[in-house]
C-alpha cells in the first residue's frame, strides 16, 4: 500500500510509527543501552541463573521454593551468557571520562560473572550440595552497584 494512502486511512499514524520506529532503532542513547545491560544482568544472569542455581545448591529448589529443571536452567544460563561478550565490547568502548565509574564497576561484574559461570560449567550442578561453594555475594554487591550507577546516567 501507498504511503500516501496509509496516511489517508489511518490519520498519519502509519508515518508516524514508521518515523518513530526508525529514531529508536538508530539512536540507541548509553543511557537506554546501559539500562539494557542491566536488565540483562538482573534477568537473564540473576534472576534466571545464577540465583536459582545458588537455591537449588542449597536446597533441590528453584529460588521461589519450587521445583527447577537445573538443565533448563543451564541452558538458558548459556544462551544469556552469549550476549555477555557483546555488553563488555560495548561498555568498553565507552568515554572513559564521562563513564568511568560504569566501566569500572562493570569490570568488576563482568569478571565475578565469568568466575561463576566457569565454576557451573567445570563442576556438575548438584541438589543440595553445600561443599558447592557458589558465593554470589560479590556478584549481588556488584550487580546493585552497577544498577545505581547506570540509574544516575542522564
Amino acid at each position: 500500500m501507498e504511503k500516501r494512502l496509509k496516511d489517508a486511512i489511518t490519520g498519519g499514524a502509519a508515518s508516524f510509527s514508521e518515523e518513530i520506529n526508525k529514531n529508536n532503532i538508530s539512536n540507541d542513547t548509553p543511557k537506554s543501552k546501559l539500562t539494557e545491560i542491566d536488565n540483562y544482568i538482573i534477568g537473564d544472569i540473576w534472576n534466571r541463573g545464577f540465583c536459582d542455581i545458588s537455591h537449588y545448591l542449597s536446597d533441590g529448589k528453584g529460588s521461589t521454593g519450587e521445583s527447577l529443571d537445573i538443565d533448563f536452567t543451564l541452558l538458558q544460563l548459556d544462551n544469556a551468557y552469549k550476549r555477555k561478550k557483546d555488553y563488555d565490547q560495548y561498555i568498553e568502548g565507552l568515554n572513559p571520562n564521562e563513564f568511568s565509574n560504569i566501566k569500572s564497576i562493570w569490570s568488576m561484574l563482568s569478571t565475578e560473572t565469568d568466575i561463576l559461570y566457569n565454576k557451573i560449567k567445570g563442576k556438575k550442578v548438584v541438589p543440595n550440595d553445600s561443599s558447592y561453594g557458589f558465593d554470589t555475594g560479590k556478584f549481588s554487591q556488584y550487580m546493585t552497584a552497577f544498577g545505581d550507577a547506570v540509574n544516575e546516567v542522564k
